[in-house]
């Protein structure tokens, strides 16, 4: 009995050396950068303190303001580690000041130090888009998701911005668009579905009605504490004149929040 849990424990032992084995350097580089977003409560009150100087700066002027900044990333106080968010502030600077050359160096500079933080690739995209160079507002943002895969805020960003791009492109193709979603099906619906409605807003605004209301009813019965949620549903049924199918999904979702003003004043429209 002894030798046989002797070979138990060494057959674990085994094991869990083989499952470290298995971390790739690139797997290990990435999880010490997403470490590195997880302040400790010192470097928070030091974050805290910055913002705070640096926002009375701003009022002052602009130059001042990044004069301040750049003065805190020679500082010993600031560490490699949280510089990426003074350098999304220089950014933020230069492209109010319409120095966009400028602030396209610092953004790249800010995904570069901390890939894993998506508000650099979400103000990286606005900026290009913002100039009109909608091609590569797709890169950033997919090249943001390849760090970020899961983040709400990218996802539904990149999201509408290919439903923007295919609109004006004229052919409403909406493939790109579609190819989003689709690794979503394997995550926790409680973790994506704001993404998932938007999707099916997306949806319904091309005129796939079918799937549109598939994707609706899929999200009311995951996420049924979600009053807005109905009414985009409610909605769907009253643009196609469904009058009988918006009363159902007034009452269902009143059953779930009785208090849901909204939902009261559909089904008053539709009586």
């Amino acid at each position: 009995a002894i030798s046989t849990k002797k070979g138990r424990d060494k057959t674990r032992g085994s094991t869990e050396t083989d499952l470290k084995k298995q971390v790739t350097p690139e797997e290990e580089e990435a999880e010490l950068n997403r470490s590195k977003l997880v302040e400790t409560p010192a470097m928070r009150v030091i974050l805290k303190e910055f913002y705070r100087t640096y926002r009375a700066k701003e009022k002052i002027s602009l130059d001042c303001a990044a004069d301040f900044a750049r003065s805190c990333l020679d500082s010993e106080e600031f560490p490699v580690s949280v510089q990426w968010r003074i350098y999304l502030e220089l950014a933020d600077l230069s492209k109010r000041a319409n120095k966009f050359k400028e602030a396209r160096t610092l953004y790249k500079k800010v995904c570069t130090i901390q890939p894993y933080a998506c508000q650099g690739w979400l103000e990286y995209s606005k900026l290009e888009e913002e100039c009109g160079n909608l091609t590569e507002c797709s890169r950033i943002l997919k090249e943001g998701l390849r760090f970020c895969e899961f983040n709400e805020n990218l996802l539904t960003r990149a999201l509408k911005h290919e439903e923007r791009s295919a609109r004006e492109v004229g052919n409403r193709d909406l493939r790109r668009a579609r190819e989003l979603l689709a690794p979503l099906k394997h995550c926790n619906i409680e973790k994506v579905w704001r993404v998932v409605l938007e999707g099916a807003l997306m949806e319904a605004r091309a005129g796939n009605e079918v799937e549109a209301r598939r994707i609706l009813k899929y999200l009311m019965h995951w996420i049924p504490w979600y009053g807005p949620l109905y009414l985009e549903a409610f909605r769907l049924e009253r643009d196609y004149e469904r009058p009988i199918n918006a009363l159902g999904v007034v009452e269902r979702g009143l059953k779930e929040i009785q208090r849901y003003g909204p939902l009261w004043f559909g089904a008053f429209r539709v009586c």
